[in-house]
């Protein structure tokens, strides 16, 4: 019998030792900064990634020996072309900010400049068979057994697939330390990283790996409930780098402890993969679904519940929008309605909000009823409008959610306005996980049961 012994886990080429270290990328590299005002400016110099106060590519120059260091003064302020004489070499689109003379009594004053890289230049034409990139604050997934060089292994490799790609990603070495820290401290790591290649093994352009790099990050994102793009990309030919992207444009969130809706194992993750994809690459809805997800990571990573409301009320237009539902007059009505394809309706918020909203109902608008559209409607209303005064009757009417001396219209308490949060983040996430058609486990955030089957009221739309 032949034992298939696993592949050895992916060797990232950036690495954090600890959260939010900083990450060398060029040490005492020859370079080269093309000025618009001083021309060529040549020199030795470094180059890192920096996590805070904000995430930044950093670079420092010290110019050769026999440059008029006064002159580059003048430099700061500037945009510039930063060329690192690297293999291949590498361009970066930089603002010079800072300049610094030393001057030494008996030699010669020696300087150096300073600034932002904010982009890297490259050829979308460029071909690659793999390109390899790193993951930022990544939960640890179980997947399949994987050796490390130090001789241990762990169950760490999630392996992701579409008809034409497939991508490998696997968790890093020190992974339980680093997520560790992040729960005790937050801040950010590189808790994964992955191979991106054609199934075909063909090679394929840099400008289509970025777009799967794209999806790929949407998706994670959606994973996560917070941003997490794929950062430090390197597209390899023939095992040489032949295309380096070092800032990229993808966006990340610092560690927090939020609900997450994933499963915990690498297979569901691949099936809610192909589920997004199929409906990622769907012409009509790519745009949309991208929308709702911009609406959705910031509700479920904002600290004011208010505004989490609004963007998840946001994200549910968008959904029901999807479903041709625009033209439905009534905000509430159209929220039911989406809500309803997906058979979704039916679950209310938390009892004591429920009850909060049906006993003020019940005295001041009998026709409402509390249920989880009208609440979340009546909400975004508080939120946009601000408080309304009490009309016997009126259909405006709703609980206030500005203190002031209306006694006649109970403030919404702010445990209430959490569960009204949460209510909206599970309306967005199962809606859009009933869009994609995914049917494997997940965590439910009303309930809090985690790693459950998804029982679907309703057959997915033909």
């Amino acid at each position: 019998m032949v034992r298939i012994l696993p592949e050895d886990a992916i060797v990232p080429l950036y690495t954090t030792e600890h959260a939010s270290d900083l990450i060398p990328l060029f040490n005492e590299y020859d370079m080269e900064l093309r000025t618009p005002t001083l021309g060529l400016i040549f020199g030795k110099g470094n180059i890192e990634f920096r996590w805070e106060p904000i995430k930044s590519v950093h670079f420092e120059l010290r110019p050769t020996a026999g440059t008029n260091i006064f002159r580059l003064r003048a430099l700061v302020g500037q945009n510039a072309v930063l060329n690192v004489s690297t293999n291949p070499p590498i361009s970066f689109d930089v603002r010079i900010n800072h300049h610094n003379v030393g001057l030494n009594s008996g030699s010669t004053p020696t300087g150096n400049l300073a600034g932002l890289a904010s982009a890297t230049r490259f050829d979308e034409a460029i071909l690659c068979d793999e390109l390899k990139f790193h993951i930022v604050n990544l939960h640890d997934y179980f997947g399949k057994w994987i050796p490390y060089t130090s001789q241990s292994s762990a169950a760490r490799r999630i392996a992701l697939s579409d008809d034409n790609w497939e991508i490998t990603i696997d968790g890093v070495e020190n992974l339980k330390e680093l997520l560790d820290e992040l729960g005790r401290e937050g801040g950010y790591a590189i808790t994964h990283v992955g191979v991106l290649r054609k199934r075909n093994k063909q090679p394929f352009k840099v400008a289509e790996a970025l777009e799967q790099m794209k999806q790929l990050g949407f998706f994670l994102s959606f994973v996560e409930g917070r941003w997490c793009h794929p950062k430090f990309l390197i597209g390899m030919r023939n095992e040489e780098i032949v295309f380096r992207d070092l800032p990229a444009r993808g966006r990340i969130t610092q560690w927090d402890n939020n609900w997450r809706w994933s499963p915990s194992e690498a297979n569901d993750l691949d099936q809610a993969y192909k589920c997004f994809v199929s409906k990622w690459n769907d012409p009509n809805l790519k745009e949309p679904i991208a929308m709702i997800l911009e609406f959705y990571v910031r509700a479920n990573i904002y600290h004011v519940v208010e505004l989490s409301v609004l963007d998840s009320f946001t994200a549910m237009d968008r959904i029901a929008s999807a479903y041709s539902l625009e033209n439905v007059r009534v905000a509430s009505d159209r929220i039911r309605q989406a809500l309803t394809k997906a058979g979704l309706d039916t679950q209310n918020p938390q009892r004591e909000l429920c009850k909060f909203y049906d006993d003020f109902y019940r005295i001041h608008c009998p026709r409402k009823t509390a249920d989880g559209a009208t609440i979340l409607a009546d909400f975004r209303n508080g939120v946009v409008h601000g408080n309304h005064a009490i009309v016997p009757g009126d259909m405006k009417n709703r609980p206030k959610l500005d203190d002031d001396d209306d006694a006649s219209n109970p403030l919404l308490p702010f445990p209430l306005r959490i569960a009204a949060g949460e209510f909206g983040l599970w309306c967005v996430e199962m809606s859009l996980l009933y869009l994609i058609r995914y049917n494997g486990r997940y965590s439910d955030r009303i309930t809090k049961a985690q790693d459950v089957p998804i029982q679907w009221s309703r057959p997915f739309a033909t």
